[in-house]
Formats: structure tokens, sequence, C-alpha cells
């Protein structure tokens, strides 16, 4: 059922992280990244993804991030929590363990070092719009917000919107 699989989200979420390298190598070997030119990005899930992998690889020329967060192992305890968390202190630990390493709070400057982009809807009813809020707030409490470019979209739930699509192709646009 799908709260079973839910459960599962923040393993399928390191999992992804875990292939960036093997995606980025056959890309490279495929000649498909020109002059050095990757960027990354994803939406909610692939937002999280795109924000870990920041974390770690900086060859990653840009980032984007639409309704997503980087905030994992806070997050963990409110979106879907992988065991009732009050229950199940060792299990929930154990999952959230390796992603860890990736989670934003500890790697603002990495982040920082290229450009990165922030969408997020007010109204967004699964990943809180105040998740990307945080992460542009902390950027900017630490001076460390000039590569960055933030949009909130009044009104809109978990959902992308055409202005969305359009602020994130012109961020990559100028970026890579």
């Amino acid at each position: 059922d799908e709260a079973t699989r839910l459960r599962h989200f923040w393993q399928i979420l390191y999992g992804s992280v875990s292939e960036y390298p093997a995606l980025r190598d056959a890309l490279v070997a495929r000649g498909w990244v020109i002059e050095g030119r990757l960027g990354i990005g994803g939406a909610s899930m692939g937002a999280m993804t795109a924000l870990a992998v920041a974390t770690h690889y900086p060859e990653a020329r840009c980032v984007a991030s639409l309704m997503g967060s980087g905030y994992f192992t806070t997050l963990a305890r409110t979106l879907f929590p992988p065991c009732d968390v009050s229950a199940c202190t060792e299990d929930f630990e154990q999952v959230i363990a390796p992603l860890r390493p990736y989670d934003v709070t500890s790697h603002l400057a990495a982040l920082a070092a290229r450009p990165l982009f922030l969408w997020h809807g007010t109204d967004d009813n699964v990943v809180p719009a105040a998740e990307s809020f945080r992460l542009q707030q902390a950027l900017a409490q630490h001076g460390l917000d000039t590569q960055l470019t933030w949009c909130w979209e009044a009104g809109v739930n978990h959902r992308i919107t055409p202005q969305a699509l359009t602020s994130a192709c012109t961020f990559f646009t100028a970026h890579l």
C-alpha cells in the first residue's frame, strides 16, 4: 500500500544520491557534458536529491531545487517518517543515518559555491514551503546568498507551475 511505500521514501532518496556518480560518469563518457557544463535539479524528491548531491560534488556548476528540502534529518520526523518516531528511535536513526552527511545544515558553503535556485509554492501541502525559506534564510544569515536565486509562488500547492518551469529554465540558461 502507499503508506508502506512512503516509509521507504528516505531509503529511495539515499539510493538516488548514491547513484549520482555513476550517472555523472555515464553522461561524461557519452560526451553529453560539454566544457564541464553540468547542472542538476529536480522537483520534490528530485530537488532533495539535487541539494544532497550539491553538498558533496562540486562539479555540478549550478543547482535547482523546486519544492524540495535539504534538511533531511529534521524533515523525516514529519514527512513520510519510516516508522512511528516516538516508538522506534533506533530504527529511525538507522534509516536516516546514511543521509546525515548530505544534510544541508553543515554544507551551506558548498551550496553557496555555485549558483543555486530555490522555488516553492507557498501553500505546498506535502513539502512545507518553510523548508526552502529556511535554506534561503540560512544562506542569507551567513552571507552566502550572493549566487542564490529564489522564487516563492503564492497560493501554489505541491505542483510545478508554468512560472516555476520558466524560472528554472531561465536559471539554467543563465548559468550553464
